[in-house]
């Protein structure tokens, strides 16, 4: 609550008379500090702006995003897994606050928005020298975005610059790299590794996700169903290693398999002797990564990353008529228009199929049409 402001007069360096406002008032973190208010024409100018203070409430937009940020963490934290929070983190640590920590966020305009978009736009990854990706570049925008809103709605900022300026990037790279069976099939014959030859099969074959792959133990996989049960994950965050529940609530599934994989995976199972409740393998998945790349330069094939494996599955189900549902409930989607977005576009051949379907329905309707009319049609008499 603001306590009751106090206005005098004062003379400019010109000469000039104006007023001031002083008053105390709680901040967001419930502590006084003094309010000061210059260059008024008029006291009741003064009276007014103290009053339109008042009434619009003690919450003012006056913290820094530096403050900001952590409110925000605070609340997220309960909210996130350790993986998400861990990208967030990182992103405000390493592409906003290094900007716009000391800043008042009422002072963040569409403008420094721009400016600050500009930047990552010019910035290099320092690993590789190159552009960042335009999936993560709007990523960084997003979590800014978040973070603006969460203002807007509790520390009464006006209004979301984000909104004004619009995002950078694209949500989804519209290009993967994926493996058709017969390329699969090739970079088998060159994995000699028993057990990442197992881990690539299943990958393949289930569409499954690295994570919750590497939680695997052998409980997951009856001995009597051809069958994976998806029910957690695993995950690395500043270097401490965490089993989590899987990424949503359709996460945890029941993933029919092949025959043939399932034989491989319990052959391997009953060979090394690992606990029910043992993780299947300790890789990680960098290791991952890099073996499946080795092996695909053997192999002469295109070099893809390990969750394209996932697309390659979604993929090759889509293209082989598997409705979109299954596919969805496969990959343990939370919604199907997100594998609707996912994966279509890998299809254009679809419409070729379509045009192809209607026209021989046309063809056969139409046709039956005519025959139709000229059945109807009366027979004509000699004198016609």
């Amino acid at each position: 609550m603001a306590s009751q402001g106090t206005i005098t007069k004062y003379k400019t360096k010109a000469g000039k008379t104006k007023w001031e406002l002083r008053f105390w008032s709680k901040d967001w973190t419930g502590k006084n500090r003094l309010v000061h208010k210059a260059g008024f024409m008029t006291r009741a100018e003064a009276k007014a702006w103290y009053d339109g203070y008042v009434s619009e409430g003690e919450e003012k937009p006056d913290i820094t995003m530096g403050q900001l940020y952590e409110a925000y963490m605070n609340d997220m934290k309960p909210k996130l897994k350790n993986t998400t929070y861990a990208q967030k983190e990182w992103a405000f640590k390493t592409h906003i606050l290094p900007y716009y920590s000391n800043t008042p966020i009422d002072s963040i305009t569409p403008k420094s928005i721009m400016k600050w978009q500009n930047k990552l736009l010019d910035t290099r990854n320092p690993k590789s020298g190159q552009p960042y990706s335009e999936t993560y570049l709007y990523s960084l925008h997003e979590q800014m975005s978040a973070i603006l809103n969460y203002a807007v709605k509790y520390y009464k900022l006006p209004t979301n610059p984000c909104r004004v300026t619009g995002s950078i990037g694209v949500a989804k790279a519209d290009e993967m790299t994926i493996w058709t069976p017969e390329q699969f099939q090739i970079f088998l014959q060159y994995e000699k590794k028993t057990l990442y030859r197992i881990l690539y099969e299943i990958l393949f074959f289930t569409g499954i996700r690295e994570g919750e792959l590497l939680a695997l133990t052998p409980k997951d996989i009856p001995e009597d169903e051809n069958v994976i049960i998806v029910r957690k994950s695993y995950a690395v965050v500043n270097g401490k290693e965490y089993i989590q529940e899987p990424k949503t609530k359709k996460s945890i599934r029941r993933v029919k398999i092949p025959e043939a994989v399932h034989q491989d995976i319990r052959k391997y199972i009953e060979s090394v002797y690992i606990g029910q409740n043992e993780r299947l393998c300790l890789y990680s998945k960098t290791a991952l990564n890099v073996e499946l790349k080795r092996v695909a330069r053997l192999a002469g094939l295109p070099e893809i990353h390990v969750h394209e494996l996932r697309h390659s599955h979604a993929s090759f189900l889509i293209g082989s008529g598997v409705d979109i549902a299954t596919v969805s409930n496969r990959l343990g989607h939370e919604k199907v228009s997100t594998t609707l977005n996912t994966y279509t576009h890998m299809l254009p051949e679809n419409d070729a199929k379509v045009t192809g379907f209607l026209d021989n329905a046309a063809d056969e309707i139409l046709d039956r049409k005519d025959q139709g009319q000229q059945k109807s049609e009366p027979e004509k008499g000699p004198d016609d």
